[in-house]
């Protein structure tokens, strides 16, 4: 009689419990993926804009090869074999060289003197 079913409800109160718990740990495990997949698409986006701003630049190159190792340490659990290699391989690339200044040496000849407007006048 009553002690099986008090042993029944006991029992139904562990279940509930356990599935409680088991909510509890998948609601965490989202909350931190997708807290780590909205860094990693902030982080390819700040990346792209970095490289769109870097075209013919070099410090500019530079600083989207920084923001593509950010993205590498983001993306290794969500990127692809491919996007991964393709990562690796942009932030392993040596900047581009620098081009030859032509005014290199000539310095002075591309300064102008200033005259002041005010000629003598001094207050």
């Amino acid at each position: 009689g009553i002690k099986e079913h008090e042993q029944e409800l006991q029992d139904l109160d562990a279940t509930a419990a356990k599935a409680d718990k088991q909510r509890e740990d998948g609601k965490a495990l989202y909350e931190e993926e997708s807290t780590s997949l909205q860094a990693t698409v902030q982080a390819v986006d700040e990346a792209i804009k970095a490289l769109v701003d870097a075209r013919g630049k070099t410090g500019g190159f530079l600083l989207a090869q920084q923001r593509a190792q950010e993205v590498l340490a983001l993306a290794g659990s969500v990127a692809t074999p491919q996007q991964f290699a393709m990562l690796q391989k942009f932030v392993a690339e040596p900047a581009p060289a620098r081009p030859d200044l032509k005014a290199k040496g000539d310095y002075e000849g591309h300064v102008d003197e200033y005259s002041f407007k005010s000629g003598s006048v001094i207050d």
